[in-house]
């Protein structure tokens, strides 16, 4: 690929040296009235491919934005059935979005966002995202909690790429952009969804939209949904999987001019269920910490831990008890908008937000005492931008500056081997330097505390030298300060095994080139430099001095040549992009056991990696109330350089990049029709990819083979109302995958956490 970068590079030097002081060569067609000419949309799309975007801080017409985005308008989202943010993942080529449990975690609302290969599936506060989540333009900080229920949503925006200059740190790999809908000055509105269906499935949706005065109005959203989960296990009562969540949004628009308003939000979410559905997929020979157990487990009337304790189904486990996921989110922001001048604006958002997150479960799956895991975290962030917006002659500016502010109180509790200890010392074995007593030992809770403090300053333009041809730069400059505190108890002595802290300070500046062409009015040609960052961080599994380790910053050089292009009267929309990215001291999580058999979980520097590929979105509208969609992604990425240390870990030269399949496909065809005086419509949705690892060390219990999954839907508009009526199946063909496989290395066992099986249901949508 390095032709690929020469190719880019020599472009944006050569051609915008070359127009600097030239006129325009090739005139562009003037677009018709209501479309977007030269960038900020001016009219809503007169098409359904029109979809208006903010990938650049600015409102621009989809196929105008030299930036790979794949963007989901609430329509979009209504015809596929998606009630939440990671049911965007199978349309959006290059995206992996689920929230399986991690290692037996216990949480099903930790995102697990990869875009390009690159991402983070680790739920510890001190593993920062690799993919950045916004909600209205405010960064999300953690993952866990931050599978959002799209409860009254615009639009989904999923940009491909590191989004370093305009989005800044922990956007190495991409970012997701939700838009909500605003208040409305203009009337009253209000909308209400159901979804019912099997297992109990209950998933309500509401909007009421109120005017209040001719420059006051609120707007009031909620959503809830319970759904009787689908695992079971052989000897403890209940149910895993359940779903029960709710959440309320609350919004004061306040606009007392054209020129000037005020938008004040508030909401709160809860999560009270049972930890998801999980099973031992393999168990390897017992050996270290597991032979220790294994030889007083006769004796205690407990079973052995081996091959016989894994699952042989899916869905059901032997797990001693159900475990929970609790979490209540809630938030607070006001943003002002004021246009300065003709073409100029000026934006401020201000942030605040709290999680408090605690979650549990029997993390060896079995109904042998092995590993209970149990993680609470507290976090709280404060963030304040600024943004400059606007023209100057033939240049788009768009500047700014941002603080974050985020503090986090954790405690991690790996209970291994719980009760060996006691019976242990009953016997008179321990206290003792016995091997069975440092077997017994080797659980730990760790209490600990990390804060964060970002600035950066930032600044994009696009100039356009002729009606065809433009230039795009911009940097930006991020400093970060982290400050880190952990203790760590044993759980079966209370002893302090460790204490220790760590501070850090980064910068760095991350700059995007790039050139635009417009060789035809509907025909979009791009080539791009930008640079990804992700701030540097600490092994937040620390239980020992050496294993405080500080963790370089990770980052990313990508190049990348795309088109976007309309034709046949916009009834074909084509956009494609081929990508070359080097991720330096790519940072990953391990989980090995040292040569004592004590677990040790590490967050490492993988050295280098190096993804290339290419995406390809196509929407035809051969017919009248006929669409068709298709996608494909193709990514080869895998670890190029690996260290002394990473590969002691089993992070190898040649292994996958996590969560990455090399070929990702999706079909869709939808269409619409009239019918008894009201409209109906059937779709169908086909997803399919190939195989991938969930580990960056590639064990082969962690490897997923191909899947493909298909979900349908149809449904009829009442005549003379707008109640929407749907039949949906999801998984129709029931294929059996996993959303997530992990590997845990001190008792050498695997669990996996399968998606839901087949299931039906009705929709039910109003407008009023």
């Amino acid at each position: 690929m390095k032709d690929l970068r020469r190719c880019i590079m020599s472009a944006i030097v050569g051609v915008t040296a070359l127009q600097a002081g030239s006129g325009s060569a090739f005139a562009q067609e003037r677009a018709p009235e209501g479309e977007v000419s030269g960038g900020a949309a001016t009219a809503a799309p007169e098409t359904p491919d029109d979809i208006v975007v903010t990938a650049r801080r600015r409102a621009e017409r989809l196929q105008e934005v030299p930036v790979a985005v794949t963007a989901l308008s609430a329509a979009s989202l209504e015809a596929r059935g998606a009630s939440d943010v990671a049911a965007i993942a199978p349309a959006t080529p290059g995206l992996s979005f689920n929230g399986g449990a991690v290692g037996g975690s216990g949480t099903s609302s930790s995102a697990q966002v990869f875009v390009r290969g690159i991402g983070q599936d680790d739920y510890l506060p001190t593993t920062d995202p690799g993919v950045g989540i916004y909600i209205d333009e405010i960064y999300l900080g953690r993952t866990t909690g931050s599978i959002l229920a799209l409860t009254d949503i615009e639009r989904v925006e999923v940009l491909r790429g590191p989004q370093g200059t305009l989005f800044g740190r922990n956007t190495i790999g991409g970012a997701i952009l939700v838009t909500t809908r605003k208040p409305d000055l203009s009337g009253t509105h209000l909308s209400v969804s159901a979804n019912l269906g099997e297992r109990s499935l209950i998933d309500l949706k509401g909007s009421v939209n109120l005017p209040l005065s001719d420059t006051v109005a609120v707007k009031i959203s909620a959503g809830l949904k319970k759904q009787d989960g689908y695992g079971r296990s052989t000897i403890t009562p209940g149910r895993y999987g359940d779903t029960d969540r709710w959440g309320i949004t609350g919004q004061l628009l306040f606009q007392p001019s054209d020129r000037l308003k005020f938008l004040l939000s508030a909401d709160y979410s809860e999560i009270d269920q049972p930890s998801p559905t999980q099973v031992a997929s393999r168990i390897g020979a017992p050996a270290g910490l597991i032979a220790a157990y294994n030889g007083f487990a006769p004796a205690r009337g407990l079973p052995l831990f081996n091959q016989a304790l894994a699952a042989t189904g899916r869905f059901t486990n032997s797990s001693q008890r159900l475990g929970y996921d609790r979490a209540k989110v809630k938030g607070a922001s006001l943003t002002g908008e004021y246009e300065i001048m003709e073409d100029w604006s000026l934006k401020s958002i201000t942030a605040y937000r709290e999680s408090d997150v605690d979650f549990s479960a029997d993390a060896d799956t079995t109904s042998a005492p092995i590993f209970d895991v149990t993680t609470v975290v507290d976090q709280s962030q404060f963030s304040q931008e600024f943004q400059l917006s606007g023209t100057l002659g033939s240049l788009a500016l768009t500047a700014g500056t941002y603080y974050y502010d985020e503090d986090i109180d954790y405690t991690l509790t790996a209970d291994i081997l719980p009760g060996l200890y006691g019976f242990l010392v009953g016997r008179g074995v321990c206290p003792s330097a016995a091997t069975p007593c440092f077997a017994a030992t080797r659980g730990f809770r760790q209490p600990s505390t990390l804060s964060i403090k970002a600035y950066a300053g930032f600044g994009q333009g696009t100039f356009t030298f002729t009606d065809w041809l433009s230039a795009t730069g911009g940097l930006r400059y991020s400093v970060e300060k982290r400050s880190f505190d952990t203790q760590s108890f044993g759980t079966a002595t209370g002893a302090l095994q460790f204490g220790g802290n760590q501070s850090r300070r980064y910068s760095q500046w991350t700059p995007k080139i790039g050139i635009e062409v417009k060789p035809a009015r509907d025909v979009l040609v791009y080539g791009s430099y930008s640079k990804g960052y992700k701030s540097g961080t600490f092994n937040g599994r620390a239980t020992s001095g050496p294993a405080l380790n500080e963790v370089l910053p990770e980052n990313s050089d990508s190049y990348e040549i795309g088109l976007k292009s309309q034709f046949l009267d916009r009834k074909v929309t084509l956009n494609l992009s081929f990508y070359d990215v080097t991720y330096k001291n790519l940072q990953t999580t391990v989980t090995v056991r040292d040569a004592s058999g004590a677990p040790a979980t590490a967050l490492i520097n993988a050295a280098k990696a190096h993804a290339k590929g290419f995406e390809a979105e196509l929407t035809v509208r051969p017919l009248d109330g006929l669409m068709l969609n298709a996608t494909w992604g193709y990514i080869d990425g895998k670890i190029t350089e690996t260290t002394p240390v990473a590969a002691a870990q089993g992070l190898l030269v040649g292994n996958k990049l996590t969560k990455t399949p090399k070929n990702k496909v999706s079909l869709a065809a939808q269409y619409d029709w009239d019918m008894l005086g009201s409209k109906a419509f059937a779709r169908v949705d086909y997803s399919w990819q190939s195989s991938m690892f969930h580990t960056p060390l590639n064990q082969f219990a962690t490897f997923e083979p191909a899947y493909d999954v298909v979900n349908g839907r149809i449904g009829y508009t009442l005549p003379k109302a707008d109640i929407r009526v749907a039949l949906f199946v999801n998984n129709l063909f029931d294929e059996r995958y996993a959303v997530n496989r992990s590997y845990v290395a001190f008792a050498d066992y695997n669990t996996a956490n399968f998606a839901r099986p087949r299931e039906f249901g009705i929709s039910l949508a109003a407008d009023f």
